[in-house]
């Protein structure tokens, strides 16, 4: 029990001294940051979504609000507790606005939808030449 209570306060201490780095110099911080937890959010993120270019929209995003967060001085007690809430909330916050804002991936599925209609649309735009007889 002791052990992991030391190891707890060394990885909030660690976790502190990269927020303080993230502060100081952020390129290099936040590089530092990414390659010490980028794989948790994006692991986080694809559960939420299976779209690659999306996992990576929320890394981006969890990143910048990590830099802004750094410039406060808070002692988080659960660093990658903190770090799953905050991507999960940019993924719910993204799925809010694409709810909204995008076509949904079935519709563009050559099943049905939108590719249905293309198809059909260009059925029709080939037919329309054809003689009587031929159509």
């Amino acid at each position: 029990m002791k052990a992991q209570e030391l190891q707890g306060e060394t990885e909030q201490k660690e976790f502190s001294e990269l927020l303080e780095k993230i502060n100081a110099n952020s390129k290099d911080g936040l590089r530092e940051f990414y390659e010490k937890y980028g794989k948790l959010i994006a692991c986080t993120a694809a559960i939420f979504f299976k779209n690659q270019f999306l996992v990576d929209e929320i890394v981006n995003e969890v990143l910048i609000k990590i830099w802004k967060k750094s410039k406060y001085d808070c002692k988080i007690d659960n660093p990658k507790g903190w770090i799953y809430v905050i991507t999960a909330n940019c993924a719910k916050s993204l799925l809010r606005k694409r709810r909204f804002l995008s076509l949904k991936e079935s519709m563009v599925d050559s099943k049905d939808g939108i590719q249905e209609f293309i198809d059909r649309d260009s059925f029709y735009f080939m037919l329309k030449d054809l003689s009587e007889i031929e159509k």
